[in-house]
């Protein structure tokens, strides 16, 4: 009973904990990474599985960002050990990643460009106007690497936001990134309306 599941923010670390069980001497933890399936076997794990036997209540493990584990633990003494009690599923969000601006005059635009995120299918890019602005929109979700934001105007401050989003929870994204940029101001450029 009791059985709780979290990640670190940069999903590296996922942590365990359960409620002791009366005349418990130790516990039997099995942590399933989800893709690539349960081997049957602490002998013999898949990657990214586990099996511990710890004697508190608690268990935290090396994690892969974006990816998703099941997990169940045995209460144990010296007459043997319980049921598996399973614990609820944990996705540990993607891996934080870095985004380079450059804005130009000739094309009027931004470039922005991201490495790849460790455990991630989706990026969601945002931009506000305004150097201090918090009130951002989204331009784009995206599988790509980068994106082009011709929507600019000359002399204009953007702030951009970053979030990669996990392969295995849509609803679990990464740490953002935030990166400002202002627009040169182009003096040859004329808008014609």
């Amino acid at each position: 009973t009791g059985l709780n599941a979290s990640c670190s923010a940069d999903g590296t670390i996922a942590s365990l904990d359960w409620a002791n069980a009366f005349s418990a001497t130790s516990y039997r933890v099995r942590v399933d990474d989800l893709i690539n399936g349960w081997s049957g076997t602490c002998s013999a794990l898949n990657p990214g599985d586990h099996c511990s036997a710890p004697t508190v209540s608690n268990y935290s493990f090396s994690s892969e960002s974006g990816h998703a584990y099941d997990w169940w633990v045995h209460a144990c003494n010296a007459i043997g050990c319980s049921a598996a009690a399973n614990g609820p599923n944990v996705t540990c969000a993607p891996s934080a990643t870095t985004l380079t601006v450059q804005a130009s005059c000739s094309p009027l635009r931004v470039d922005l460009a991201w490495p790849v995120s460790a455990g991630a299918s989706l990026y969601h890019l945002e931009r506000c106007t305004g150097a201090g602005c918090a009130s951002f929109t989204e331009l784009t979700e995206t599988t790509a690497l980068s994106y082009i934001d011709r929507e600019v105007e000359p002399g204009v401050a953007y702030r951009y936001r970053l979030q990669a989003q996990t392969d295995s929870d849509p609803s679990i994204l990464g740490e953002p990134t935030l990166q400002g940029v202002t627009v040169p101001a182009c003096p040859w450029i004329r808008r014609f309306e």
